[in-house]
């Protein structure tokens, strides 16, 4: 199904989604305060799902790399980052 790759290659892909996951956190963090989070849960929502779709689709190891290990953990940065930080940006006026 993989090709030529050796046994720990398959366990690489989570590796690469949490380092693009946390490499990311301060880009995001600059794009939250700038913009707000509607564009990143937008954003983060389309590249999970289009993630989702293509890892069920290919099957050679290089694509399910790109397709899990960096579209995933791009979308997974764009959705961790405001909904962790969503409730301390909330006004306290409107509760």
């Amino acid at each position: 199904m993989y090709g030529s790759s050796t046994l720990d290659d398959p366990s690489r892909v989570p590796n690469d989604e949490y380092r693009h996951q946390y490499s990311l956190a301060t880009i995001v963090g600059e794009i939250f305060d700038t913009y707000g989070p509607r564009m990143l849960i937008v954003v983060g929502t389309i590249l999970i799902g289009l993630s989702l779709i293509l890892t069920s689709v290919l099957s050679e190891y290089h694509g399910l790399m790109i397709a899990h290990g960096v579209i995933f953990g791009i979308g997974s940065a764009m959705l961790y980052g405001p909904s962790c930080s969503g409730k301390s940006t909330y006004p306290t006026s409107v509760l």
